[in-house]
């Protein structure tokens, strides 16, 4: 067990900046077999310790030490020690917040649709519903973080999720350019009752599937499932059936990273149904070394119907140890429930399978008191849920592509509703995405509020050049920011951009808004120093400077679907080919007319 620590202050970091030390461990032959961080330093800081406990792999001979900067400022470094030590390890820091070395773009980028008024509980939801009398609008997220679900289900930020997690990921991207869109983010504020839920791939999502274990064969004898019916302490475990006699399937979670030569526990709890005569039921540890096959280190076997029983075996990890597997397998015919699973480093270790058994701590399906389920939905997604409490529309993994099919569903949605009050003008009418409605009570108005209202109502019905129409000549800051997000959407990125930049600073949130647009017409004429440039001047805690810094750390943003496709990104590579759109009760004529209305005069 080492200690590696230093002391350690910076000056100027900028909100992208980092320093850490580190140490990578290396073998006699000179490969890299181990690799550790301390927790990084990105602000400015007097002097101050920062350290990291971690135990040194059998084969590991020396240590390679990194003291480094990354972007722009000053660090000093001291004091550098690497020793031997009795200390408590260091607990793994998850890279979600500001402390655990994320970017400042990064935590801005958090805060996307922050603005909204979320709840985060579903039974609040049907209440707050009944009493307003609007539909629920349900945002559905994943992770793949099971120990940062907790976070996700008090704050859109869900800053105990890593920033890299893959359904985080594209959650951001989806709140980038959907929830945050103006019409949008109006309609959810105005109209809707707004909660966001998250569930977990491995135990909610995939078909109530349980993340992490695999079957080695395919027999066709056997599956796994969540059952959320039976458990130990609490409903919730993994439960292996197998249909017929003989050898089935091996159901196999891998534990990379074992310390060679040490002694793992596996603990679990096990109850048996059903078996025929002389079926069992095994658990089993075992070991892959360097080069080596793999070869059972521990097993134990239990037979016989009954309540809850515990299971132990130990194995101990060959000097070349690289992966652990923890196996379960049915012989025979017959039910297993498997709960509480543990794989432990030595007496009171800590418990190595991430996401495997069902925790005690793991809530339920978060849509099961809608009448949904997780494991039906492709996220991230929006289900409107009416008077009933049930599901009435729902929308499947949109991405960041489009705010404008965001618009028009959720207009549908509001048509079929029939809740909520009147508009009283024009101006309400348009907010609450009435645009008939904001379309009557203006009435025959010529003068400069009318025109541009009609023209905000021509652009979400697609029609770009009635609102180029009604935008000409108009001098207003809010006119010519419209007239802007028209050529972009045109395609004009040169005239785009002249209009944005003519949008002045006076009014601060048009201005950000506008630096916004322009950061991302500069990116489609190839300037993209310029474009990065823009952006993280308007990066901060407004709407839009939150989308800006998610299009520092590259992660965003999408123009509209009909320019996403077509020129995003530079690198056709990194393209996301799976980005589609799948309404429910998909209509196939009804969706070749709604491509025609969008058609554009040129064809494209």
């Amino acid at each position: 067990r080492l200690r590696l620590a230093a002391r350690v202050k910076a000056d100027g970091l900028e909100l992208d900046s980092k320093a850490n030390l580190i140490a990578q461990g290396w073998d006699a032959e000179g490969k890299q077999i181990h690799f550790v961080a301390c927790e990084a330093l990105v602000a400015d800081s007097d002097w101050r310790d920062i350290e990291v406990v971690f135990e040194a792999p059998v084969l590991m001979t020396q240590a390679f030490v990194m003291a480094y900067l990354v972007g722009k400022g000053q660090v000093w470094w001291d004091d550098f020690l690497l020793t031997e030590t009795d200390e408590p390890l260091t607990v793994a820091r998850n890279s979600g917040g500001r402390s655990g070395g994320e970017s400042g773009y990064q935590a801005l980028a958090r805060g996307l649709a922050s603005d909204l008024p979320w709840t985060f509980n579903a039974e609040e939801a049907l209440d707050r519903a009944k009493d307003e009398k609007r539909p629920i609008l349900v945002y559905v997220r994943c992770t793949d973080d099971r120990g940062g679900l907790p976070s996700a289900f008090r704050d859109i930020r869900a800053e105990g999720i890593a920033f890299g997690d893959d359904g985080y990921a594209k959650d951001l991207l989806f709140r980038a350019g959907a929830l945050t869109d103006r019409a949008v983010s109006a309609m959810i504020t105005r109209r809707f009752v707004p909660l966001c839920l998250t569930y977990h791939l491995g135990t909610q999502g995939q078909g109530q599937a349980l993340d992490g274990w695999r079957a080695s064969s395919s027999s066709g004898r056997s599956k796994a499932t969540v059952d959320r019916g039976v458990g130990a302490a609490a409903p919730g475990s993994l439960m292996i059936e197998q249909s017929g006699r003989g050898e089935g399937d091996t159901w196999r979670q891998s534990v990379p990273g074992v310390t060679p030569g040490s002694t793992v526990t596996l603990k679990a709890k096990v109850r048996l149904a059903d078996l025929a005569r002389s079926s069992q039921f095994q658990a089993r540890i075992k070991v892959s070394g360097n080069g080596r096959t793999t070869t059972l280190a521990g097993e134990v076997t239990v037979d016989g119907v009954g309540d809850w029983r515990d299971i132990v075996t130990s194995a101990v990890m060959s000097a070349d140890a690289q992966t652990a597997f923890v196996e379960f397998a049915m012989e025979g015919k017959g039910k297993a429930w498997i709960d509480d699973v543990e794989l432990t480093n030595g007496e009171g270790g800590t418990n190595l399978i991430l996401d495997g058994g069902i925790d005690i701590g793991i809530a339920d399906d978060p849509l099961a008191v809608f009448g949904a389920s997780s494991g039906d939905i492709v996220t991230p997604a929006l289900l409107a849920v009416g008077p009933n409490g049930k599901v009435t529309h729902q929308l499947h993994r949109i991405g960041a592509i489009s705010p404008d099919l965001i618009d028009r569903w959720m207009r549908d949605v509001l048509r079929n509703s029939r809740r909520g009050p009147a508009p009283r003008t024009a101006e309400d009418a348009l907010l609450d995405g009435d645009l008939a409605k904001a379309r009557s009570k203006v009435g025959g108005k010529k003068d400069s509020s009318a025109r541009l209202l009609l023209a905000q109502v021509a652009l979400r019905e697609g029609d770009l050049d009635e609102a180029a129409k009604s935008l000409r000549g108009l001098k207003e800051p809010e006119a010519i920011l419209q007239r802007g997000i028209v050529a972009l959407r045109q395609g004009d990125w040169e005239s785009g951009l002249r209009e944005f930049r003519a949008v002045g600073t006076d009014n601060p949130a048009l201005a950000a808004e506008a630096a916004y647009w322009s950061g991302l017409c500069e990116q489609r004429l190839g300037r993209l120093e310029a474009a990065e440039k823009t952006w993280r001047v308007v990066a901060g805690e407004t709407p839009f400077g939150r989308k800006a810094a998610l299009a520092v750390v590259r992660t965003g943003p999408r123009p509209w679907l009909s320019e996403s496709v077509r020129q995003w990104p530079e690198d056709p590579k990194s393209l996301e080919q799976t980005e589609t759109i799948a309404p429910d009760a998909f209509d196939g004529p009804a969706t070749v007319r709604l491509l025609l209305e969008l058609q554009r005069q040129d064809g494209s």
